[in-house]
């Protein structure tokens, strides 16, 4: 992505602020999401996925021990997902 700016400008015209609000904490703040019957976050899922693995961090590892040429091939490649 080029030249991404904030605010942008099409999300801006068009969100319903609760919901962009209600969005960005999901993805934003580690915790349960009443909403989704207190499941975790997607930010607790990335950092830390059922407990067992960071997933940011592992994906930096393994992205950059491994000389992939582009993120899609770890992300659809099933032999990488260890």
């Amino acid at each position: 992505m080029q030249n991404a700016t904030l605010p942008d400008a099409i999300i801006e015209k068009h969100k319903v602020q609760a919901e962009y609000d209600w969005m960005v904490r999901n993805f934003t703040v580690q915790g349960e999401v009443p909403e989704l019957h207190h499941e975790n976050s997607y930010a607790s899922r990335l950092y830390s996925y059922m407990g067992q693995k960071k997933q940011v961090e592992w994906l930096l590892i393994h992205f950059w021990s491994h000389n992939y040429p582009s993120g899609t091939k770890l992300t659809l490649n099933p032999a990488f997902r260890t």
